[in-house]
């Protein structure tokens, strides 16, 4: 199938720069305050939005080895090819200024790393790591400055800040390292355009800058009068869904294989081969993940014409439009013409065939349909009408669902998604998922991750890790992750989740005891709409 524009395509990755322990209520009100409505208005047009924030995410071994800064050089690198890409904020501390003694064992294991020369000059110079980043990012390049900017705080804030920090040292909020800070400010002020704001006298003054520079580069880059047609907008809405579920896939090697076996033998048409396959297992253990892995992995082992549809991804939760796009994408092939596709359901379903048929021996090639979720279709006869679907030779349709489809199960063969029995499935899939965000957690709060019963299905795992992996800070990810292992059911768990992120995103002062917390709220009309409202419920 021919994309429409792929998920990757349209991306923007913000890399945050600043000093770490006198910055964490910048950094937490840009997470729970200023990323949350933009990375809505970039879903509305199709966009990712990720924050790249590594001053926590770096554990203290790698720190000691230098791999911080060649960690923090290469994901700029990244984050530049996705702007806008740069926002860095200082107090009054100049930041870690690495040595020699830092570096040894650093320069022992990347003599050859292209950030070498970068990092030895700035050890030659004495420069922190945070000036380096904006070295790297902006100053040295002229050309990136439209697509970063630098918010330079108050000092009247930062005293109010470590005054009620209590117990800091003055060193946490206060290190002007002989001068550097000061000169560091007056570069960046010879370039008034880099500066977003100079003087920021509260969080939320900074924060509205940071919102108004962010949503101008976003209207800049992905025009909201450039958003695609209600067509384009269907099948984006899959591809983005099946990207967020390939972005901490594990694949699994055992399962691949038997599954390839049974698509080639379906193919082969070898006898009791049914070419239809059902991949069953429980809620929440990966097999949205699984299908959208198979939707890019597939036709590098038997080249088929792939088409995959996501039950509810777009909104539609009927067998109708799933057809309405599978024959709009045999349409895009270039053998099948728009007069043929009937405009009423039932004789579109009777066209389906047919419509297979033509566009298989076209291009000569395999033909698998992948449709994802078949037990929330709200059709209560969709694995009959599934079931007896005429399938032409060498057409598959892999079906993945949470229970048996009982009635028909003779008509389908039978593959099942296992937890994640084994520990070190486990720890690879939370090593995936912060891969993307640059992130490391400590090996003890892997182990209470992995160690939990609720581990072993997929979705809790990246929960955990997104959840734990993304706090602006250790301290609170390593007490959510105690209470995590504690927890023997994921209602509980996602409680506590819901709970955590009604602190991050309630203003204290905004909210009375009595009232419900906004991602409490947003949970319960999501979980009402998606029930339906009886007459019983209204009154």
């Amino acid at each position: 199938m021919t994309a429409l524009g792929t998920a990757a395509s349209r991306e923007i990755r913000v890399f945050l720069s600043s000093t770490f322990k006198d910055m964490q209520a910048e950094r937490g009100y840009l997470l729970s305050h200023v990323f949350p409505p933009l990375r809505a208005l970039c879903a509305q047009r199709e966009v990712v939005f990720t924050e790249i924030d590594l001053r926590w995410g770096v554990t203290e071994e790698a720190r000691k080895n230098g791999l911080t800064i060649e960690l923090c050089l290469e994901e700029i690198e990244r984050c530049r090819l996705h702007p806008p890409f740069f926002i860095g904020f200082l107090g009054e501390r100049y930041g870690w200024v690495p040595t020699e003694e830092d570096l040894r064992t650093y320069w022992q294991t990347h003599k050859d790393s292209p950030y070498a020369e970068r990092i030895q000059k700035a050890l030659a110079t004495g420069i922190s790591v945070t000036e380096l980043e904006m070295q790297y990012a902006f100053l040295d390049n002229p050309t990136a400055v439209d697509d970063a900017r630098v918010f330079l705080r108050s000092p009247e804030l930062t005293k109010k800040l470590s005054d009620q920090a209590g117990n800091a040292v003055l060193t946490d909020f206060y290190d002007p390292a002989g001068g550097k800070l000061d000169r560091l400010k007056d570069l960046l002020r010879q370039q008034p355009s880099i500066v977003g704001l100079d003087g920021y006298k509260a969080n939320e003054e900074f924060g509205k800058a940071v919102e108004k520079f962010l949503r101008g580069r976003i209207d800049a880059t992905f025009p909201e009068g450039q958003t695609p047609t209600p067509q384009q907008r269907r099948d984006n809405a899959h591809r983005v869904y099946a990207a967020s579920r390939r972005q901490a896939y594990v694949p699994l090697p055992a399962l691949r294989k038997e599954m390839l076996t049974a698509l080639q033998q379906a193919l082969e048409g070898k006898a009791a081969r049914s070419p239809r396959i059902v991949l069953q297992g429980e809620s929440g253990s990966g097999k949205s993940a699984f299908v959208a892995d198979l939707e890019t992995w597939l036709p590098s082992e038997l080249r088929p014409w792939t088409h995959a549809h996501y039950v509810g991804a777009d909104g539609d939760r009927s067998l109708d439009g799933w057809i309405e796009r599978l024959l709009l994408a045999l349409q895009a092939t270039g053998h099948l013409q728009k007069e043929d596709i009937p405009q009423d359901g039932k004789e579109r379903w009777e066209f389906l065939p047919d419509a297979l048929y033509r566009v298989q021996k076209a291009l000569n090639q395999p033909l698998v349909l992948l449709l994802d979720a078949v037990d929330q279709l709200r059709e209560s006869n969709a694995w009959s009408q599934l079931s007896f679907l005429p399938l032409p030779p060498q057409v598959i349709l892999l079906a993945s669902t949470t229970s048996q489809p009982a009635p028909v199960a003779s008509r389908w063969q039978h593959l099942t998604l296992r937890p994640l029995e084994e520990e070190a499935d486990r720890r690879e899939a939370i090593r995936v998922f912060l891969d993307r965000y640059g992130k490391k957690l400590k090996e003890r709060i892997i182990a209470q991750i992995v160690n939990a019963r609720l581990a072993q299905a997929l979705c809790i795992c990246g929960c955990c890790s997104k959840r734990y992996g993304c706090m602006p800070c250790m301290r609170p990810c390593s007490r959510a992750c105690r209470t995590c292992s504690m927890r023997g059911e994921s209602g509980k768990l996602f409680r506590d989740i819901i709970a955590a992120l009604d602190q991050d995103y309630n203003h204290p002062s905004q909210v009375e005891e009595t009232t419900l917390g906004i991602a409490t709220l947003a949970a319960t009309l999501l979980a009402v709409s998606y029930r339906g409202l009886g007459h019983i419920e209204l009154a």
